[in-house]
């Protein structure tokens, strides 16, 4: 089943947004795909990338307890899916009236 055109054009401004920010965004060459939504053709092979959108919860215990949820199971995926080692941190942007104990709570590193 394919995105409707709207929805596909959202998260690739999305990634092109993610592409230009972060300096260790692989280059090459990045291509439509549903499965992850896409694929990035680089010189050491091709990368795919999801894109979730999260929906905020409605107070700040249910969104750590959806945020650590959310980087347990992707975990768990990549420890199951991958032989590659990985170190990954994950960052939950927070709202700008939050505080620094949620900010500093709302981070999470893995290695596998």
């Amino acid at each position: 089943m394919f995105l409707q055109p709207a929805k596909k054009d959202e998260e690739r401004r999305f990634v092109e947004i993610l592409a230009k920010e972060l300096d260790a965004f692989p280059p090459g060459k990045l291509i439509d795909s549903e499965s992850p939504d896409f694929l990035v053709a680089t010189s050491e092979g091709v990368i795919g990338i999801e894109v979730t959108k999260i929906h905020h919860a409605d107070g700040p215990r249910q969104q750590e307890s959806e945020y650590r949820s959310l980087v347990n199971a992707a975990c768990r995926l990549s420890e199951s899916e991958s032989t590659v080692p990985l170190e990954v941190k994950v960052h939950f942007g927070a709202a700008r009236n939050s505080t620094s104990e949620t900010e500093t709570n709302s981070r999470e590193s893995w290695r596998t």
